[in-house]
């Protein structure tokens, strides 16, 4: 009995840490996006901002970046797209 609730706490802890981690991937990626979405490099942002939605499809400040991103290129069917969305 012991064994399984020790087994339990680790993979709960397992868990809680891979959580953490998917967590600092998304936000990592989204500085990396809006870094280059300030240098100018709509297309890099738009395609790292693109990766933030497959992994969280309803991160609110990607979808809205990406919103913006998509406006400037001229790509109306990816902004539509991402407004019913919301």
């Amino acid at each position: 009995m012991k064994n399984v609730k020790k087994d339990r706490v680790s993979y709960n802890l397992f868990l809680l840490f891979s959580v953490v981690a998917y967590a600092e991937d998304i936000n990592d990626l989204i500085f990396q996006a809006s870094d280059l979405h300030y240098q100018g490099k709509l297309k890099e942002a738009k395609a790292l901002f693109e990766k933030v939605i497959r992994l969280d499809p309803n991160n609110e400040f990607a979808l809205n970046q990406l919103g913006l991103l998509s406006a400037k290129q001229e790509d109306f069917a990816r902004l539509i797209s991402i407004l019913v969305k919301w």
